[in-house]
């Protein structure tokens, strides 16, 4: 795609508009940045922009920032998706300029016909991911290097990877509603976090490890809905926050290491075991708010349907019995024929 050009004149009028509104120069550098890129660009792209001037920008009291730019870009375009709308995120870490942004920028008298914007309505300025099942994982191809640490041709793959818009970005998107995986977190003792770190890692096979980058991807999606066992949101990007929680681990711990490359992460017996609760607590929590949102129409059955869905994890051994037609569990099989108050058809027949 060719990129617009924006003149030194052009990038003065931005940052005045912007000054105006009270915006730091460095809103007005990402502003500029998505100009650039005609109102759509990957967070790379905003950011390989700001640095250019990256060590003269300041912040609004005059004191230069003590984070890295990279993190400040990060934070700038969160921060303003939420309190003011200037830019929507879109397909993960594309952002793109809304119309409030427009109307910011119509001070500066900056040619901005071949700029797309985004209107925001309905409350629709929150990105969200559909409800879906986790993609079984295929770790991309990469070369090892004998020592098992990263070649340089690893960070090719990584940084290629980042900037190629054909990349199809991995699936991992929650399989019940955020609100409910918090909620499922917080009853598990496990952050946000370590519970999606759980599951991403739960999708490869045993003894095979994944890449620090393509679980850094995996979670994207999910880390501005998750939440900490306070019930904060993070404040960190999501990349340190899950090299964080990779390594800050619970006794025992979750994630481990492979050995031959310390670079790939596995889950650990107790991160299995957690995996595995998670899985039956997730079922059963569906089942109870499936049975909650049907009591209004008429009563639910929420005990079959708890084993209906359990049955779904568990996969348990099923048996029909002729005279009712019914599947039921084996071991509920035998306990009804050896329970000695069993109604059998004698009983029935004496009864009457």
């Amino acid at each position: 795609m060719e990129l617009k050009h924006v003149s030194l004149a052009d990038s003065a009028a931005i940052a005045v508009a912007a000054s105006n509104h009270s915006l730091t120069e460095l809103h007005a550098l990402i502003l500029e940045a998505l100009i650039i890129h005609k109102g759509s660009a990957h967070v790379d792209q905003i950011c390989d922009h700001v640095s250019l001037t990256w060590g003269s920008l300041r912040k609004r009291d005059g004191t230069p920032y003590a984070v890295d730019c990279r993190r400040a870009v990060n934070s700038s375009l969160l921060k303003s998706c939420n309190d003011a709308p200037l830019y929507k995120r879109q397909h993960f870490h594309n952002w793109v300029l809304t119309t409030h942004a427009k109307a910011v920028l119509a001070e500066s008298e900056v040619d901005l016909s071949d700029v797309k914007f985004v209107s925001l309505g309905n409350g629709q300025d929150q990105f969200k991911m559909p409800d879906d099942e986790l993609s079984p994982y295929e770790p991309p191809s990469r070369p090892e290097s004998a020592a098992g640490q990263n070649t340089p041709a690893d960070n090719v793959v990584a940084s290629d990877r980042i900037r190629d818009d054909t990349y199809e970005w991995p699936r991992v998107e929650s399989e019940v509603e955020h609100d409910t995986e918090n909620d499922l977190a917080a009853a598990m003792d496990l952050t946000g976090l370590q519970l999606i770190l759980l599951r991403v890692l739960g999708t490869i096979e045993e003894g095979k490890g994944m890449h620090i980058e393509d679980i850094h991807y995996r979670v994207g999606p999910h880390f501005v809905n998750l939440k900490k066992k306070n019930g904060t949101m993070y404040s960190a990007e999501t990349k340190r926050a899950t090299i964080s929680s990779l390594t800050n681990n619970p006794s025992p711990p979750f994630f481990v290491k492979i050995n031959k490359d310390p670079t790939k992460w596995i889950l650990a017996p107790a991160g299995l075991e957690k995996l595995a609760l998670y899985k039956v607590q997730a079922v059963k929590m569906r089942a109870r708010k499936r049975s909650q949102s049907d009591s209004n129409n008429e009563e639910p059955d929420t005990k079959s349907d708890v084993e209906s869905e359990t049955s779904k994890v568990d996969a348990p051994t099923k048996v029909n019995t002729k005279a009712t037609g019914h599947t039921e569990n084996k071991a509920d099989a035998i306990r009804r024929s050896t329970s000695p108050t069993s109604d059998t058809p004698s009983k029935r027949q004496r009864k009457t």
